[in-house]
């Protein structure tokens, strides 16, 4: 039996800041998803790599960590070897210029950090699409 069964999409938000996590768990919980929060580019991937753990619908990533920015985490997450990584989308105050480079390293959403209300409706509307993709 799949252990992943009947139980929420569990999202994965890596951003180091702390003043913000709250509010994206609480945003994320009440539009029906589990939450893991990190706040590294390195725990984001030892987190997505870990064998037997979880598998995440979404990763959120923000443009502040702690070992590198998002830019960083995306264009690790771009070359992974093995299958496609979940959806990601950044969020952030961006400009055109950061956005282009996010866009171009497979960024599937770029939100700023203002909008952080909607992330729930961004994350559902993603696997939506991933799930219409299927063949």
């Amino acid at each position: 039996m799949n252990p992943e069964v009947g139980k929420k999409p569990c999202v994965l938000l890596v951003s180091a800041a702390l003043e913000l996590h709250a509010a994206f768990e609480y945003v994320l919980n009440e539009g029906g998803f589990d939450t893991v929060t990190v706040t590294s580019r390195r725990d984001g991937m030892r987190e997505l790599n870990a064998r037997g753990g979880r598998t995440y619908a979404v990763v959120v990533v923000d443009d502040e960590l702690l070992n590198g920015n998002g830019l960083d985490l995306l264009a690790e997450l771009k070359v992974r070897p093995d299958s496609k990584p979940p959806s990601v989308f950044m969020v952030r105050n961006l400009t055109r210029e950061v956005e282009m480079q996010a866009s171009s390293m497979g960024a599937t959403r770029i939100i700023g950090r203002e909008y952080f209300g909607e992330l729930a409706g961004l994350v559902r509307d993603i696997m939506d699409e991933k799930q219409t993709m299927v063949v």
